[in-house]
């Protein structure tokens, strides 16, 4: 059968696409035939692997695996006649490509391996005329261009390496205000880099080499990158990172991080430096350089395109710490670490822009390729930019392993004000949720921190409640990250605006690593947000920090789904003091008194009332009937907790708080609720005495109030779970779905035992037929002192009820109390 569809390269030069350049593909049907449904991708016409990034604001990423939204499909099955997306080769295609797309033209008729023609990609060729990396003649240095340098210098070339060839452009990528390059993984770092890199040279043949991420070594574009080889009496080696702040390379007798001979190589006063130093396995110690220098010959470095290249040789006996290293006769594992450098140059920070581990000790003077590739084994321990995935027992990179203090805790409420979810997590430097703030000169630095993998958002704010904020969010555009000013609207429902006027922010930095997301930026001391001055210097804030999902064309941010956390008290940024953290400990009991009260209390004592009042027949407690007396204690703890609970919201909110009741009703079903209960029990002091004519409109009113609040108690919980204030998971729903399904399924069993029974009570008592009106068969029980039939059942039934109803009592509270739940639980290590 003919194909109906076509997949079409579109533009001037279809047939060739070259390394940064984007080229559009159009998929449509012949003759304007119609499809519901897509999915395309890019594939190698060498082994067929999924190949390149795709963009587009219209339809849904896919990640298909290594790489990143490498595959785009339909966003709705609304028909279609033809749409178009664009495409970039990443640095890892090269040869022909092909796209392969299937269409869905309806449910049961789909179209699978519709190919293009083919498409060839292309490197640019190096221009000869342009060298590679700067070289000192000074050992242990190496002249490295920064700033705005001329770009037809031509320094003199290495002469005990391969020069590395960047692109005509070789000043170094200096971030622009509002944006900085996103480090490790992202491929699009390598796009303007030219020709495969000399370091690749020989790989597994004439020297050593172990990098990552995968089969990059291969492919020749790693993200991390260390070579090394017998260079005379000497081993060279050659370490190569995406990183602005330093690349180090580390020897272990281990694969763990700690008691470590480690080389950093970094950037000091226009020159690339290499030093010595120690990581130490005690946690607190981290890494300590070394006093004596000697030993490392030959330094040549460069810092381009926001790779730092450095190569170094070491002496093959030498003794650090006190420990000697024969790389000729022993094996060691190798590290290779990237990070920010501390301002005063002075040690290595925290490897934010990544780190890998050889899976197994290397053997330094055996690289022959199958000995290699049997000893390396790769463990990248970073995944790429743009992925959730974190590596396995390691906690989004923050506990395990990690030897070197992260340095946004360095010199908290000494040196900055640093404020995260509890005093401790600043203290121990494990904070989910962090932001740390300083003067530095005459604007404020500040540094925010999250485990999230869309935007992390700083606000200040003249209460604690999100409303009326001046924010600045941080999220990844382009392979960048990039800072925006943003409003966030008291009103509900216009929710988060961002600026038009994105001025006032400067320097912007940031990284995503382990699922963590750093940025830091800073802000002028008074500036206007939103029509209102603010003024850093002079006036308090209280400050929130956000983390969530971004919207898919990057126009906005979400809601924060990563969990939020608001300072207790306004702050002077100027000052150092010691921020804690928002205590939403009334909003929480709030929430368990209300649990409590109508998913526990009101369905056990109002099940009572209804199914037991011929149980216990003749038990009695201070003259009162057994199923009497569990009722009304059970509806006194009702409304004693409703109660509570009502005027605790009212203390934590400082009054009534305007929410639409069209987007959330909660806050008036909970009044409405608190209404009907407050009144029952007046209504019970005050009911007419049995058998009088009004004891029925009595019953029947009762009934309906007692019913209409728990029902609507039950609702409002419902749409509780949807306020952002609450922090409650949404999966929630699911637990009050289960428990609603569970009490109506008992309601209707003890309906049907219930009919039963006093059908069996008729067919006994065929006497009794001119019975009391309005009284039924309750009083004829009550005379004959004995139970009505099935007795034994109902209470069983009743305790299993009981059971069951507190379980999920205990759970719904434990997920209120502990919010943001699957942050606590993550922590206590039930979840990943």
């Amino acid at each position: 059968m003919q194909a109906i569809f076509l997949v079409i390269v579109i533009g001037r030069n279809a047939e060739l696409v070259k390394l940064g350049e984007r080229l559009s593909v159009r998929l449509s049907g012949v003759d304007g035939t119609e499809f519901q449904g897509f999915l395309i991708q890019a594939r190698n016409a060498s082994d067929d692997a999924v190949s390149g990034t795709f963009f587009t604001h219209q339809h849904n990423y896919l990640t298909c695996g290594r790489g990143h939204n490498n595959a785009v499909t339909h966003k709705s099955a609304s028909r279609k006649k033809e749409i178009i997306v664009d495409w970039e080769p990443t640095s890892g295609t090269s040869g022909g490509i092909r796209f392969k797309a299937t269409f869905v033209q309806k449910y049961d008729t789909f179209w699978v391996g519709v190919e293009s023609l083919p498409v060839r990609v292309e490197r640019s060729v190096p221009d000869p005329e342009y060298p590679g990396k700067p070289i000192a003649s000074d050992p242990g240095t190496a002249e490295v261009p920064v700033g705005n340098v001329d770009s037809t210098a031509r320094p003199r070339p290495a002469q005990t390496q391969t020069p590395r060839r960047p692109s005509q452009d070789t000043r170094p990528r200096v971030p622009e205000a509002g944006s900085s390059r996103v480090p490790p993984g992202q491929e699009g770092g390598r796009n303007e880099a030219v020709g495969k890199d000399p370091i690749y040279d020989g790989c597994d043949a004439s020297k050593g080499c172990f990098g990552s991420p995968g089969e990059c070594v291969k492919d020749g574009n790693c993200d991390h990158m260390v070579t090394w080889r017998k260079k005379g009496s000497r081993f060279l080696f050659e370490v190569q990172a995406m990183t602005d702040g330093y690349v180090a390379l580390g020897l272990s007798m281990d694969k763990k991080m700690g008691d470590d001979a480690v080389v950093e190589c970094m950037e000091v006063d226009g020159r690339i430096k290499a030093y010595r130093s120690w990581n130490s396995a005690s946690p607190r110690k981290g890494n300590k350089r070394a006093d004596d220098h000697s030993g490392i010959h030959n330094v040549n470095g460069a810092y381009v395109n926001g790779i730092m290249s450095c190569s170094f040789e070491l002496d093959p006996i030498h003794e650090q710490n006190g420990v000697t290293f024969d790389l000729d006769k022993q094996k060691y594992s190798l590290f290779v670490a990237a990070g920010p450098v501390k301002e005063d140059k002075s040690n290595v920070a925290y490897h934010r822009n990544g780190r890998i581990i050889t899976g197994s000790p290397v053997a330094l003077g055996d690289f022959s390729s199958s000995k290699i590739f049997e000893d390396r084994n790769l463990i990248p321990h970073e995944p790429e930019v743009g992925s959730s995935r974190e590596p396995q027992g390691q906690d989004g990179g923050r506990k395990e392993d990690r030897q070197n203090r992260d340095p946004i805790y360095d010199g908290c409420q000494v040196e900055k004000g640093c404020f995260g979810k509890t005093e401790k997590c600043v203290a121990d430097g494990d904070c989910s949720h962090i932001v740390a703030w300083r003067k530095k000169g005459d604007r404020f630095l500040f540094e925010l921190q999250a485990k999230t993998d869309g935007y992390v958002a700083m606000g200040l704010s003249m209460d604690s409640e999100m409303g009326d904020d001046a924010v600045v969010e941080c999220m990844e555009v382009d392979g960048r990250i990039k800072a925006y000013r943003s409003w966030n609207a008291k009103v509900p429902g216009k929710g988060n605006t961002r600026a038009e006027d994105q001025s006032g922010i400067y320097n912007v930095k940031g990284a995503y690593v382990n699922g963590v997301f750093y940025c830091s930026f800073e802000l002028d001391p008074v500036h206007e947000q939103n029509g209102i001055e603010f003024n850093l210097d002079q006036k308090e804030y209280v400050v929130l920090v956000a983390a969530g999902y971004v919207n898919e064309d990057k126009s906005n941010i979400g809601y924060h789904s990563n969990g939020r956390i608001a300072a207790g008290s306004p702050v002077a940024l100027a000052s150092t003091v010691e921020l804690k953290a928002y205590d939403p400990i009334l909003l929480r009991l709030h929430g368990a008194f209300m649990l409590g009260a109508w998913i526990c209390a009101a369905s056990c004592g109002m099940l009572l009332a209804r199914y037991y009042k011929n149980t216990w027949v003749g038990s009695q407690i201070c003259g009162k009937d057994l199923w009497f007396v569990w009722h009304r204690f059970f509806m006194v703890i009702t409304w004693s907790l409703t109660v509570a609970g009502f005027v605790l919201i009212f203390v934590e909110l400082k009054g009534w708080t305007y929410i639409d009741i069209w987007r959330n009703p909660h806050s008036v079903l909970g009044v409405v609720t608190t209404g009907l209960c407050f009144i029952q029990p007046f209504m019970a002091i005050f009911r007419p005495h049995p058998g009088t004519s009004k004891r029925p409109i009595f019953n029947w009113a009762h009934w309906f109030v007692g019913n209409s609040a728990q029902i609507i108690g039950i609702v409002a919980i419902f749409f509780a779970v949807k306020l952002q204030k609450a922090e409650l998971p949404q999966w929630m729903d699911w637990i009050l779905v289960a428990f609603v399904a569970f009490h109506g399924l008992m309601h209707f069993m003890l309906s049907i035992h219930m009919c039963w029974s006093e059908g069996r009570f008729k067919e006994r008592n065929d006497t009794y037929a001119m019975k009391e009106m309005g009284v039924g068969h309750n009083s004829l029980y009550a005379e004959r002192k004995r139970d009505a039939p099935g007795s034994g059942l109902r209470k069983w039934m009743l305790g299993i009820y009981l059971l069951i109803n507190w379980l999920f009592t205990a759970l719904l509270i434990l997920i209120v109390v502990l919010a943001p739940a699957e942050v606590t639980l993550q922590k206590w290590g039930l979840i990943a």
